[in-house]
């Protein structure tokens, strides 16, 4: 079975080169400001991929289908009179809000009606921390209502972040490079 694992080779000169190759690796691995910028930048992309594929990227799956009223709200907004009166008959048939969308040519995304609550997203780091997160709107954080869905149950939880093992694997990845390259750089 194959296994993930670092190992380098160090040529010993003598003791001083490898204590000096040591000193340049420790002072390359001391500044965490550049690791952290990078693990920030990925978990935004893993935010900004998993609301193109609509929850895709998360450990629980695709996100639960818009409400057939959510729908129908949206078309009102949008659609002209014959294709609301569409929606209407297949709310009255009882239709999921993918088929209502099928049939009258429109598909609205999930979370995506204005793309406000996508753009909210930041990423942000320094010295001791990396991550991503939503910026309040108009006072309202109303990323945390759908990452963790209402107590009310009307509106259904729908995962935007990565869970932690999944940072905790970006955070991995991104440390080993900089480890990698700190130790190569060292001994060059």
């Amino acid at each position: 079975m194959a296994t993930d694992a670092w190992s380098f080779t160090s040529t010993v000169v003598g003791l001083d080169g490898v204590l000096a190759n040591l000193q340049r690796t420790g002072a390359a691995l001391k500044d965490r400001r550049t690791p952290n910028r990078a693990a920030a930048a990925q978990l935004y992309q893993f935010v900004i991929k998993n609301f193109e594929t609509e929850g895709g990227m998360t450990e629980g799956g695709r996100w639960k289908e818009l409400a057939p009223s959510t729908v129908l709200a949206r078309y009102r907004k949008s659609a002209g009179a014959k294709r609301r009166a569409t929606v209407k008959a297949g709310l009255r048939l009882g239709l999921s809000g993918s088929d209502i969308g099928g049939l009258s040519g429109l598909v609205f995304r999930i979370l995506q009606d204005t793309g406000h609550l996508r753009q909210s997203f930041e990423p942000f780091s320094d010295e001791d921390e990396a991550g991503v997160g939503a910026r309040a709107s108009f006072g309202v954080n109303y990323a945390t209502v759908h990452e963790e869905g209402s107590e009310d149950g009307r509106i259904p939880q729908r995962k935007m972040l990565p869970s932690e093992a999944q940072a905790l694997e970006i955070g991995v990845r991104v440390y080993g490079f900089y480890v990698e390259r700190a130790i190569l750089g060292a001994s060059a």
